[in-house]
């Protein structure tokens, strides 16, 4: 292989992993609108959790937004079945965690929850009762 079609190969694997990356990240959906509208507004969560709290939540949902899969979120979430249901939490402060269910039309379970490329935001947990 020339040194021309070596570079090429490269540059047409380089734009493969791009355009994955932007048509390919974690969809989110939210089963309330407040929990909507807390995730777009600052001060809706700031007002709900507090400034530091409120940072927190922002900063695991921006992970979220980024990521390609729930296996790319940094933070490794408690898992628990309900109702023959995968669901994750992800703890926000020692106070909140964030309750998500993948979404697939194939079954997800223990081994294969890292893949899920489209979530449901649940709800937010604190202090032994539902808050959200």
């Amino acid at each position: 292989m020339s040194l021309q079609q070596a570079d090429f190969i490269q540059i047409i694997n380089v734009y493969r992993k791009v355009i994955a990356k932007v048509l390919c990240r974690l969809e989110l959906s939210f089963s309330t609108a407040e929990l909507k509208k807390m995730a777009l507004s600052d001060a809706v969560a700031t007002s709900f959790f507090g400034t530091c709290v409120a940072g927190k939540f922002k900063s695991l949902l921006s992970d979220m937004r980024i990521a390609l899969s729930l296996g790319e979120v940094p933070q490794s979430p408690r898992i628990e079945t309900r109702d023959q249901q995968l669901r994750m939490f992800y703890k926000i402060s020692p106070n909140f965690e964030l309750e998500i269910r993948p979404v697939s039309i194939l079954f997800v379970g223990i081994d294969n929850w890292h893949r899920v490329h489209r979530v449901e935001i649940i709800g937010i947990h604190g202090n032994g009762a539902d808050r959200l």
